[in-house]
This record gives structure tokens, C-alpha cells and sequence, in this order.
């Protein structure tokens, strides 16, 4: 009989966090080799970080092991070690803005090759179940709408090299360097390889590493988690009444201005960041703040002239999220795609409907007629419209321009969904709707979602803090959701043209 254990039950940790509208964001093109040899920019952009890694000791340059006598050893001795390889790539970020703007460059990232990586024995590694949970789309939304407040801002920075700050607690992990950096004095070893110290991008445990090591800093400095499991990476402070967003290695704070340079100093003093700047770009896309007076009830878009503001009148704090570059990048890689040279005016993103569903119902019943006659139309009866040419395209260009709608473009959804329920059955009619969209999207770049709060609206002079702890879950739902709906009735996002 074969040998037997009795495995004790494990709470289960779901890997999905469970809030409306999570959406990771990187948005950057990448560069291969041979651009890469043909490119100072982006050689230096690599020169760059290799020489911050090596500075901040990421792995130890100072005693490295034959790989082959390093493994036979920890053999001997039954002990499990990890051995994986670092290897370099670039991008460039902000591609889809004109040559010469300062938001387009390169960035150069030395990382571990996660998906290939052996213990001692050369048999694939075991990893921690370790997960990172970056904050949602949602989460930026409600800090906006803290940060609209009457006397209150929105600032961000970012943490430099974020996850090499955190200490790499996993098993013993050793790595081999690419050969053109292979310190001089150590080229005679046939197969050599460093220890890995600090949590190095690219390794399977490193997020998680890098969000347990920012957590424990936060926590030291009273920031307070909002909710777990609504708004994950979500902090508020409540002596300093200041919301935190972190995604990844990006810092977003709102709260009252007065008690910015304090919040941002119980970052700074642990970890290494980036200059302060004012709201801007963000998972993408560009939040621009301004204010503006209107008379009492007046038309937020309009601009009033002086002489019109008299009396009682409001003011508006207002964000704008602007996708513009985004949104054309997403334009020529459609005509790039699909070959489309010209794009035609569209004033909706929908076409008549009535003639694809009149060519659509007339196949079926044509079918209808020949299974009445006693012929055959098996395999006839899934699709009885011919299939679409930019099929094959088609999730690439929707997924594209998804991520926008989901961020600053609600007038884009509803086009996106229908088709995004087509990608398996695509005929000719989706391709219409596709190029529809396109246009539409090419006609209405200007286009911006703006929202504002005014000084008139509750919790402009005094701002409800979230109610971040509480002693049961069901509790701390409930505040979450409160708090929520309560941005989602005073915190006004419209669509208009710029």
C-alpha cells in the first residue's frame, strides 16, 4: 500500500481581491536588441540601472560560487537552493506622445527570469503563495473626490526602485548575470553565480515582499488600511486626515494642503522617493486640476464672463482626466492593423443596428426554410454570416481602447462591451462596428470626462474621513460602501468635449 498523510485543511487565500472595477495598468512599448544597439538613449537608460542595482547591493558581488560546486554541496547536505538568471530589457514609456516631449523616454530594467528558475537538483522551484494587490481604478476615484474638497489637494510621487527596498525573505536564491556583466576579476569562473539579497523585480515573491516591507512603514507611520477587501493598498491617516493610494511603486496622497509636506514625510524618511509633483499623470492618464467660479445653478462648461458673476456664486473644484495621446496611439495601431489609411467623421460609436439584424434574421430564416423542405443544415446553424476580416485583430484594438473607457471614456463602454461578447463568433458586421468605434474615437480626442465638487456640497469645509478600522467585517463594509455611495452622489463625472 502506498504510504499515506492526513494534510490539514488551509484557509484558502483568494488570489482575486474582491471590489468593483479592478484594473491593472502598464502602459509602455517595449525595445528589442537590435533598437536597443542602434539606440544611446536607451543603452544609457540600461548603463543607468544596472549601476543602481549594483550600488544598492541587490545581490552580493563580492564572494560568487561555481554553480556546480555551490549545487553539489547543497546536496550533500540536503538543504534547497534557488538559481535563476538576470537579464535586461527597455521600454519606452509615454510612446504614444510626440518625439521631444519630456514624458517620452526610455527606462532600462535589470529583472530576474521568474518562470525559470531550478533548485539544486535542476528541477523547477517551489515558491511561497505570496500575491501583490495594487489599488483599483475605484480607489483612485474616491481619492479624487477626497481631494476636490473645499481647502484640499491631490499630490504623487513615486518610489525609486521600490522593490529592491524590501529584503528577499524566501528561500537561499543565487543568480547568473548577464555575461557582458560579469565583473572583470571574476571572468575565470566557468559558471558563476551571485547571491541574490534584496527583492530583485521579476522574482514570484518580490511583489509581495515589496507590499508586506511599504505596509509594515505605513502602519509604523499610523497610516490605517481604508478596507481589505474593498480597497486594497489603500491608506488613511487620521491625524494628518489624508488619503493614500499606492499602486506598484506610485504614491498618490489627497488630503488638506496644510498637511501635505507631513504626509509626504512619513514616506520619505523610510523610503526613497521621487520629487513631490501636483496631480498629474497617473495609471495612464493625465488628472488635471483647476477651479472655477459659476453663478448659483449655473452650467459648470460654460465660462462666465466677469460682469455675469454677480450675486450668489459657486465654486468648483474641479479634475479632468485626459486621454488624449493614449487614445491616438490606440487609433494608429488600428490603422496599422487592420490597413485602414483614412478614418471617416462619426458622431456615435454604433451602427445601424436594424441592417445587421435584417441580413442576420434573413439567413435564419432561409435556413428555416430548407430544414421545412427535409434538406440538411447541420453545421449551418451557429453563424449564417460571413466571418469578419479583422477578426484576428480584433481583442487586440478592444483591449487597447478598454482600458482607456474604463479610466476616462464611459461614453466608449457600452460599444466595447457588445463587441468584447463577439470576439468568438466575429462575422462582417462586427468588423462595421469596430471601424465604427475607431472613428468615433478619432472624431472625439478632445473629448474629456470632468468632475468637480463645489463649496456648496456637503463635507466641503469638513471632509468625512473613511472609516478605515472597525471589529468586524461586516462593520467596516458597511462604512466602506457608505463612503462610496456617498462620492458616487457628490462627485459629478460627465463626459464633454475640451
Amino acid at each position: 500500500m502506498f504510504p499515506r498523510s492526513v494534510a490539514l485543511p488551509a484557509k484558502h487565500r483568494p488570489k482575486i481581491p474582491i471590489h468593483d472595477y479592478p484594473f491593472s495598468a502598464l502602459v509602455a512599448r517595449p525595445v528589442g536588441k537590435k533598437e536597443i544597439a542602434i539606440t544611446p538613449a536607451a543603452q544609457k537608460a540600461l548603463d543607468i540601472e544596472w549601476d543602481k542595482l549594483v550600488k544598492a547591493g541587490v545581490w552580493d558581488e563580492q564572494h560568487p560560487r561555481e554553480w556546480s560546486e555551490l549545487s553539489a554541496e547543497a546536496r550533500k547536505q540536503n538543504k534547497t537552493i534557488h538559481v535563476g538568471r538576470v537579464f535586461e530589457i527597455c521600454v519606452e514609456k509615454g510612446s504614444e506622445l510626440p518625439p521631444g516631449h519630456p514624458g517620452r523616454k526610455f527606462k532600462g530594467r535589470s529583472v530576474f527570469q521568474g518562470n525559470q528558475v531550478r533548485d539544486q537538483n535542476i528541477d523547477w522551484a517551489i515558491f511561497q503563495e505570496l500575491g501583490s494587490n495594487p489599488a483599483s481604478l475605484t480607489a483612485s476615484k474616491l481619492a479624487d473626490f477626497y481631494g476636490l474638497a473645499e481647502g484640499f489637494t491631490i499630490q504623487q510621487s513615486d518610489a525609486e526602485q521600490a522593490y529592491i527596498n524590501a529584503k528577499l525573505n524566501t528561500t537561499e536564491t543565487w543568480v547568473r548575470l548577464p555575461p557582458n556583466r560579469i565583473p572583470a576579476r571574476w571572468k575565470h569562473l566557468k559558471d558563476p553565480v551571485f547571491r541574490l539579497v534584496l527583492a530583485l523585480y521579476g522574482h514570484p515573491e518580490s511583489g509581495g515582499h515589496w507590499e508586506a516591507h511599504a505596509n509594515a512603514i505605513l502602519l509604523k507611520e499610523n497610516w490605517t488600511p481604508v478596507s481589505v477587501d474593498a480597497f486594497r493598498s489603500v491608506y488613511y491617516h487620521k491625524a494628518l486626515k489624508c488619503i493614500l493610494i499606492l499602486y506598484v511603486d506610485d504614491f498618490r496622497i489627497a488630503g488638506p494642503i496644510e498637511n501635505m509636506a507631513k504626509a509626504w514625510l512619513t514616506i520619505s524618511r523610510n523610503i526613497k522617493i521621487g520629487p513631490v509633483e501636483d496631480s498629474g499623470k497617473f495609471l495612464g492618464c493625465n488628472h488635471v486640476l483647476s477651479q472655477k467660479i459659476i453663478p448659483a445653478g449655473g452650467d459648470p462648461w460654460r465660462d462666465y464672463k466677469q460682469s455675469e458673476l454677480k450675486g450668489d456664486c459657486t465654486k468648483l473644484n474641479i479634475i479632468e482626466y485626459d486621454m488624449e495621446e493614449f487614445l491616438r496611439s490606440c487609433v494608429s495601431k488600428y490603422q496599422e492593423l487592420s490597413n485602414c489609411k483614412a478614418l471617416t467623421h462619426a458622431d456615435t460609436p454604433f451602427i445601424d443596428e436594424a441592417k445587421a439584424d435584417k441580413e442576420y434574421f434573413a439567413a435564419q430564416y432561409k435556413l428555416e426554410d430548407e430544414a421545412a423542405k427535409g434538406n440538411s443544415i447541420t453545421g449551418k446553424l451557429a453563424e449564417t454570416v460571413e466571418e469578419g476580416e479583422l477578426k484576428p485583430i480584433a481583442a487586440r484594438v478592444i483591449m487597447k481602447v478598454f482600458y482607456a473607457a474604463r479610466l476616462a471614456r464611459w461614453d466608449l463602454l457600452r460599444a466595447i462591451g457588445m463587441l468584447a461578447t463577439r470576439i468568438t463568433k466575429w462575422n462582417k458586421w462586427d468588423d462595421k462596428r469596430l471601424h465604427r468605434l475607431m472613428c468615433y474615437v478619432n472624431s472625439t480626442l478632445r473629448l474629456r470626462m470632468r468632475s468637480w465638487r463645489s463649496n456648496t456640497s456637503p463635507l466641503s469645509n469638513s471632509v468625512m474621513p473613511p472609516q478605515a478600522v472597525s471589529s468586524t467585517r461586516k462593520r467596516l463594509s458597511k462604512n466602506t460602501i457608505s463612503l462610496w455611495n456617498f462620492s458616487q452622489k457628490y462627485f459629478k463625472p460627465f463626459p464633454r468635449m475640451a
